[in-house]
């Protein structure tokens, strides 16, 4: 259904008020949990680096700045209810010695557009909560209230909170390396796809006429002479 088209009967019911609030009010609880867990790691990868301990944690570390990036944008398109990107990855660790791999993750754009978009999602989680329970008292208003007693104002706060929702979840996968969706096929590509065979002709060369199969006029199949 057009979000243009809901009234307070939807808008209590279909699910989509409530996911677009616990979005806007989940992104710095998630951005939350994934920086005390890197700072921890960096900080113990950091301080016994010397003592040569630290090393495996730091490449703990960085690869893990790729996985809970991925993790927390399936998560939040998840509560949106929309399809999660598959997200580009440009090293191949299979094989590769430890300073090898420290230097693949190390290296990658991947892992530092992954840490920029974790780094976003705290002022835009701080954001994106703070607007949520500002809105909340007016959705209470419009849908509990106002829409019940025949006074439509469009569910403009419902509206409001799904954009806000989206622009919070959409700003920050923007820095994210996303796999490249293949381009739809022209109407001559389908056309080219579409044609088919009627028959079996030869294959002629410059030199001679391999040998081939025909069609006869009983329906059978038969090489050709």
């Amino acid at each position: 259904m057009n979000s243009d088209e809901r009234n307070w009967l939807d808008v209590l019911s279909d699910g989509q008020l409530v996911r677009d609030w616990l979005s806007l009010n989940t992104h710095i609880v998630f951005a939350s949990a994934i920086w005390g867990l890197l700072i921890l790691l960096f900080g113990l990868g950091l301080g016994l680096a010397l003592i040569l301990i630290g090393l495996p944690i730091l490449l703990l570390t960085f690869a893990s700045v790729r996985t809970l990036a991925a993790l927390d944008h399936q998560m939040t398109a998840g509560l949106l209810n929309r399809s999660a990107a598959d997200l580009h990855d440009d090293v191949d660790p299979h094989g590769a010695n430890f300073g090898e791999r420290f230097g693949l993750y190390l290296g990658s754009g991947v892992t530092w557009r992954s840490l920029i978009y974790l780094a976003l999602k705290i002022p835009l989680g701080t954001f994106a909560i703070t607007a949520a329970w500002m809105l909340l008292p007016f959705i209470a208003l419009e849908v509990l209230i106002m829409g019940p007693l025949g006074i439509d104002l469009h569910m403009i706060t419902p509206r409001l909170t799904h954009w806000l929702a989206l622009i919070a979840h959409e700003l920050p996968s923007a820095v994210l390396a996303k796999v490249p969706q293949p381009k739809p096929a022209t109407r001559v590509e389908k056309n080219k796809n579409d044609v088919r065979i009627s028959r079996l002709e030869t294959i002629e060369d410059d030199d001679d006429v391999l040998p081939g199969y025909i069609l006869t006029d009983d329906g059978e199949i038969v090489r050709r002479r």
